[in-house]
């Protein structure tokens, strides 16, 4: 009879010393976290999950969140949470132009596609936010919102 059981393993399999988990976000390509941004609501999601993990007692989780470039902070470490900042694609012209005109087309009740739906756009964002989390070696990468 076979013991169906999870292993036990005595060495780490990444090879490292310490026993924390790094996690790093990648956040909608949207919007910025941390909040307050006007709107935002998994941005505000981002933000909880991240803080909340931080925050645990033992210092079990190293947490990175990267997202768009924040208006009023920069890069940094708040509330135990590591922020790094991805530009929004190859072009931030183009994100620039396309959210004007996505403003423009909500104001005028007619139909269009988020950025997020986008996918020229979503692809430069999360292949940049993507490549800056691997640097930092995570063992889980969550993806918010990215299409």
């Amino acid at each position: 009879m076979s013991d169906l059981s999870a292993p036990t393993l005595d060495v780490d399999p990444a090879g490292r010393s310490e026993e924390r988990i790094r996690i790093g976000f990648l956040a909608q390509e949207n919007l910025p976290v941390p909040p307050p941004v006007p709107g935002g609501s998994i941005a505000r999601i981002v933000y909880h999950l991240a803080r909340d993990l931080a925050a645990v007692p033992d210092g079990r989780f190293e947490v990175t969140v990267c997202s768009l470039r924040h208006p009023g902070l920069p890069e940094g470490t708040r509330e135990g949470v590591r922020y790094l900042f991805v530009e929004p694609g190859a072009d931030p012209r183009r994100h620039a132009a396309y959210s004007q005109l996505v403003r423009g087309l909500r104001r005028l009740d007619l139909p269009h596609r988020e950025l997020q739906g986008i996918r020229l756009y979503a692809h430069g964002y999360a292949s940049a936010g993507l490549r800056c989390l691997a640097e930092l070696d995570p063992d889980i990468v969550h993806l918010q919102n990215v299409s």
